[in-house]
């Protein structure tokens, strides 16, 4: 690792999906023995941030040469000679910016003994992937070694007491082997009462919990700040998945999907922040991590219709038929058979959202192909209403476009497709497009999905 070469050692990376410090600590057990100077700093991304870099390597040096009475200064030649003569064990735990950090914490002169390990623990894997001898991915426990450390921490051992065993188990997969997550949900549950862990799991339902949310935003805030205008381009594409895709979609349509250049980049650096998952070109995302960027747009407003995205039946209802939305509003997911009620959709609900970008009015009784799955004889019955002269507007920067049972014949003949790569009319009165085709060229049109299914029923 640039900054400690010279003498012969180790280096490695722990490169954490579950944001915990707990298999580190298990790892650097088996081989602490071996090292009589060591060193272990915690949270250096928050002390580093607190106390600044002098005060850690104060710290540094201390718990290295503990023994000693007085501790020379990291400028000391002295100190340089007696380090690279020393085998020690350096562990830093929640690096940020991983190689200046390391290079300030020790300078690129300083040399370590032979058989020296340094072990830095961080976010994101692409930071050190080019310095280090061997990066090690922290994988979820399984069922059972999960079970029991939610079990240590929610009644102090492993055994659990009666009328607990099946709440305990909810629990722990809930938490889908993630020790923060374990422990924390531990503790919090710790001397309650069952009816007051049946509440604290149906909340867990509707919101996450706000220390492991607190942990998470950590990595979340490390994609950039947001601006004036709104998100940074990395930052809206998380939100956009956390939103909108659900999981094992496929990467290549996501990619498709995102507005911003560098959209391949930008989801390798998600992955490599354990943002999202990929395996075998399909994305998927932890639960927490998802409820995390929802509650990140949740809090944008009281007000649904100032929010940037859209997908809890009601919020959408209450911007439809109230007319509330407004420039703000970058994507909208409905699922139609969540909805309670009828929508009585004004012509203008969709006039002041010039900036969306995702419009999705989709029903699950539909098949891949486009065809209703019916059940008994049941037809499809549509929720949400238009009136005769349809709708007003359509936001040309719309990229994915879709709306089962669309019960109107036209879309708006303003309506620019020029940067639409879905539409889905599933079932739809949809007679004919806004465009001829024939004498308009929309590059975005060519390699288009474009699904349009007119409606058999009444």
């Amino acid at each position: 690792m640039h900054g400690v070469n010279g003498c012969s050692h180790h280096r490695s990376l722990w490169h954490g999906r579950y944001w915990k410090d707990h298999p580190c600590s298990c790892c650097i057990s088996n081989v602490i023995s071996s090292f009589r100077n060591r060193c272990f700093l915690r949270n250096v991304r928050e002390e580093y941030e607190k106390h600044g870099i002098t005060e850690l390597r104060k710290q540094l040096l201390s718990q290295l040469f503990y023994h000693d009475k007085t501790i020379p200064s990291l400028e000391s030649t002295h100190l340089q000679e007696r380090l690279c003569r020393t085998k020690v064990l350096i562990v830093l735990d929640d690096l940020v910016d991983a190689i200046s950090q390391l290079n300030e914490l020790l300078p690129k002169e300083y040399k370590l003994g032979a058989g020296s390990r340094i072990i830095v623990t961080t976010r994101d894997a692409q930071l050190l992937k080019s310095r280090t001898d061997k990066v090690y991915e922290v994988k979820r426990l399984n069922d059972i070694e999960a079970l029991k450390l939610f079990r240590l921490h929610a009644f102090k051992n492993n055994c659990v007491l009666e009328g607990y065993e099946a709440l305990s188990k909810s629990v722990a997969d809930y938490a889908y082997g993630n020790p923060l997550a374990l422990e924390v949900l531990g503790s919090s549950l710790h001397s309650k009462s069952v009816e007051e862990w049946k509440s604290a799991l149906d909340e867990l339902q509707m919101e996450l919990n706000p220390k492991i949310e607190e942990v998470l935003r950590i990595s979340f805030n490390q994609l950039g700040k947001k601006d004036k205008k709104g998100y940074t381009p990395i930052q809206d594409v998380f939100l956009d998945i956390a939103c909108f895709h659900y999981d094992g979609v496929d990467r290549k349509f996501v990619e498709n999907m995102i507005q911003h250049s560098g959209a391949t980049k930008k989801i390798s650096d998600l992955i490599d922040k354990c943002l999202i998952i990929e395996d075998r070109n399909r994305l998927s995302m932890h639960a927490f991590v998802r409820q995390m960027g929802k509650a990140i747009v949740y809090d944008e407003n009281k007000e649904p219709g100032q929010r940037s995205r859209l997908w809890k039946a009601q919020d959408v209802r209450h911007v439809l038929e109230r007319n509330t939305g407004s420039c703000t509003i970058e994507g909208i997911l409905l699922n139609l058979f969540q909805l309670e009620k009828d929508v009585k959709v004004r012509p203008t609900a969709l006039s002041n959202m010039h900036d969306l970008r995702i419009l999705r009015f989709f029903h699950d009784a539909f098949d891949y192909e486009g065809k209703f799955r019916e059940r008994l004889g049941w037809a499809p019955y549509n929720k949400m209403h238009l009136p005769l002269e349809g709708i007003e507007y359509l936001s040309d920067k719309l990229r994915q476009f879709q709306w089962d049972l669309y019960p109107s014949k036209d879309l708006p003949s303003n309506f620019n497709p020029e940067n639409l790569v879905e539409l889905v009319m599933r079932g739809s009165q949809l007679v004919e497009l806004p465009w001829n085709e024939d004498q308009v060229y929309y590059p975005s049109l060519i390699n288009s999905y474009i699904y349009i299914y007119v409606c058999k029923y009444d």
